[in-house]
């Protein structure tokens, strides 16, 4: 997946959204661009490239899935 500030906001969304331990509701509203995410995923010491036979070898590979009638929100 290419990592543009739309994917990058999508992907960390998910992990901010749903983190474990106590829910903080006065934070929970919080809203973070795509670029903050992306700034954090590059400074971060975590390797976030991996080849396709990288993720083979690892058993982490996925096949895309692709569907005739599928439409991309512009």
């Amino acid at each position: 997946m290419e990592l543009t500030e739309e994917n990058a906001k999508i992907y960390g969304d998910l992990f901010y959204k749903t983190k474990t331990g106590n829910i903080n509701y006065f934070n929970s509203k919080l809203e973070m661009s795509g670029r903050i995410y992306i700034k954090g995923f590059r400074n971060s010491d975590a390797h976030l490239t991996y080849t396709d036979n990288e993720l083979l070898e690892m058993g982490l590979y996925l096949e895309p899935i692709y569907k005739e009638n599928f439409k991309l929100k512009k």
